[in-house]
């Protein structure tokens, strides 16, 4: 599949509620965490390990996606946060593949269609002036991108007026805007490589981190406070590895 194709169709598919479509995400100043950017700018770590915490129903849609190019956020530290996720994980996965970016804390990933994360810059945020100084390099890029393509944007002003700018593009335009970005943001943070790791260790005032793996698999599989015959037999027929039950409280103290 060629580049135009990809962005064609992930501006196409039904984003699910948690999903953001790309418009949104250079609208509010996003970081794309492409995975060759990445590699270039010297991010990429092959076979690291690292914890994902999930629910039962999900078991049969991670499985399938193993060893491909979607991306999954992760932790290599625990923290006493995790007892109190929304979702309510009933899963413990250790995963190994290739890391994308690491932070030292939470570092606010966004996801778009097919699992691509993106970092959301949150001024606001524990981080401050670190988030403030990125955030400004980052709006920095669309206007400078946005102009060149003789596109009328305030990268510093309202992000709804941005997307619907840029919802509002012809197909091609939005194709071409979005690469373009991609080039600019590349060039950007090969330069002020150090605004982005000092923003990415202090995005969060949470004990555990965050992790974004592609390329992964899974190795072992823990319940979280139960067990049951329809998970052990659904991790046998997904050919997944059951390690036992883990008691919740555990989540806080996990480490590798």
């Amino acid at each position: 599949m060629n580049f135009k194709q990809t962005i064609n169709e992930e501006q196409e598919i039904l984003l699910e509620y948690t999903k953001h479509n790309i418009s949104e995400l250079i609208a509010s100043g996003s970081i794309p965490l492409a995975a060759g950017m990445m590699d270039r700018l010297g991010f990429l770590e092959k076979d690291q390990l690292a914890y994902h915490v999930t629910n039962f129903e999900y078991l049969k849609e991670l499985a399938s996606n193993q060893h491909k190019k979607k991306q999954i956020s992760c932790f290599t530290k625990g923290g006493p946060e995790l007892l109190r996720l929304p979702s309510q994980p009933n899963i413990l996965m250790m995963l190994k593949g290739t890391t994308v970016i690491k932070g030292k804390t939470d570092i606010w990933t966004l996801v778009s269609t097919r699992d691509r994360r993106w970092l959301d810059i949150n001024p606001k945020g524990y981080a401050g002036a670190k988030a403030d100084k990125l955030l400004f390099l980052v709006q920095g890029v669309l206007n400078s991108v946005a102009k060149r393509a003789d596109i009328f944007v305030d990268a510093y002003g309202d992000s709804s007026l941005i997307k619907q700018t840029i919802d509002n593009l012809p197909g091609k335009q939005k194709i071409i805007l979005y690469k373009s970005y991609l080039q600019e943001m590349e060039n950007m943070l090969n330069k002020h490589y150090k605004v982005l790791i000092a923003y990415i260790n202090d995005a969060a005032e949470w004990d555990y981190n965050e992790v974004i793996l592609t390329r992964w698999e899974i190795m072992d599989v823990w319940c979280i406070e139960y067990d049951d015959n329809v998970t052990t037999h659904l991790l046998n027929k997904l050919n997944l590895p059951f390690a036992g039950v883990m008691s919740k409280r555990d989540l806080k103290d996990l480490k590798i």
